[in-house]
């Protein structure tokens, strides 16, 4: 099993973030899947559908788990270009702490500011 990204297909922003991070990352590197279509409690014991509805996370080839902006800037180091050493960068846990508030105010007004914004969510099929 390759590194895992987890996100909710029925967020605008989720969505557009999981498109973003496949077309700026080397095929293989990891794969991207909504939580929708997975067999969470088979994956890892702490996944849950409450838990990935709320939150990003980053299932490890060795098993870790990483979520919220931590989980952002381990995807990040994962990618292509300039994000892989912006990840490293904001990966540290000052980065992570200062972030997090961020990252939770976005994800309660997700639905929001994905309408601001016209992205689509429901993105589901497409992994079918």
């Amino acid at each position: 099993m390759s590194d895992l990204l987890i996100f909710d297909g029925d967020c605008g922003i989720c969505t557009y973030s999981s498109e973003f991070v496949q077309k700026h990352t080397t095929k293989d590197k990891f794969e991207v899947k909504p939580f929708q279509i997975l067999k969470l409690s088979k994956l890892h014991p702490l996944l849950s559908e409450d838990k990935t509805s709320k939150s990003l996370y980053l299932l490890t080839e060795e098993g870790k788990l990483y979520n919220r902006s931590k989980g952002v800037f381990e995807t990040m180091k994962r990618m292509d270009s300039f994000y892989k050493p912006l990840g490293y960068l904001l990966s540290n846990p000052f980065f992570v702490i200062l972030c997090n508030p961020l990252y939770d105010w976005v994800a309660r007004n997700r639905t929001k500011i994905s309408i601001r914004f016209g992205l689509n969510a429901c993105n589901i099929s497409k992994y079918r």
